[in-house]
């Protein structure tokens, strides 16, 4: 405020010394606009009132002479009307600037509401992911990687004794111990695959204390 009120005593100085034939009336409109846009249409009309008020005591001061009193108090009315309108244009501009700069918060903090929304949404279907990917894993390893290794074990023992026998069976019974073992190295390489990361995570020794346990509890020994 006091700057404002000071630029018109400036413009009021240079005003009287240019004499009242200069006008510097459209001067005033700098602090009138500034006065607005810092503290709104209060401190804009009280400028305008001030800034018409030393306009017409400079001029006066600066020895202009009127051919009736209506003059004066008909240019301070006009100057001041314009003034008045120049202030509340620019606040309604300030009041508009505020409320999109409002909106613009409101959007801002909506939009960083729901991405973290959809960040903790991804995280919850990637933990998900995760979770049945590793119980595939498992699946593979200790269900069917077992199950398959049992089922070659049993071929073995079968192709050996046709083995014993010179049965002419034999030869098929190695080959389906071999698609048997295929399929058991097929199935390891996607168990590891998929729990490489576990098992990286749990270590080693867990993982093959869980192996243990698994294949003890399948073949009993």
């Amino acid at each position: 405020m006091f700057a404002t009120l000071l630029l018109v005593a400036v413009i009021g100085v240079l005003d009287f010394l240019l004499g009242f034939e200069v006008s510097m009336l459209v001067f005033y409109c700098l602090p009138v606009i500034l006065g607005t846009a810092a503290a709104g249409w209060r401190l804009g009309a009280t400028v305008a009132f001030t800034s018409v008020a030393t306009w017409i005591i400079g001029d006066l001061a600066a020895g202009a002479h009127f051919s009736s009193w209506v003059v004066p108090w008909w240019n301070a009315l006009i100057a001041l009307s314009t003034y008045l309108i120049m202030v509340w244009l620019f606040s309604n501009v300030r009041s508009l600037q505020r409320d999109m700069e409002e909106r613009i918060r409101q959007r801002t903090a909506a939009l960083t509401e729901e991405i973290a929304r959809r960040e903790r949404l991804e995280k919850v279907i990637l933990d998900i992911s995760e979770r049945e990917r590793a119980n595939i894993g498992r699946d593979l390893h200790d269900d069917l990687g077992q199950h398959l290794t049992g089922t070659a074990l049993a071929g073995q023992v079968l192709g050996e004794k046709l083995q014993s026998r010179q049965a002419e069976e034999e030869t098929e019974a190695w080959r389906i111990v071999r698609l048997v073992e295929e399929g058991i190295e097929k199935t390891r390489r996607l168990a590891k695959g998929l729990l490489l990361a576990e098992v990286e995570r749990e270590g080693l020794r867990e993982a093959l204390l869980e192996y243990a346990a698994t294949a003890a509890e399948q073949f009993r020994i």
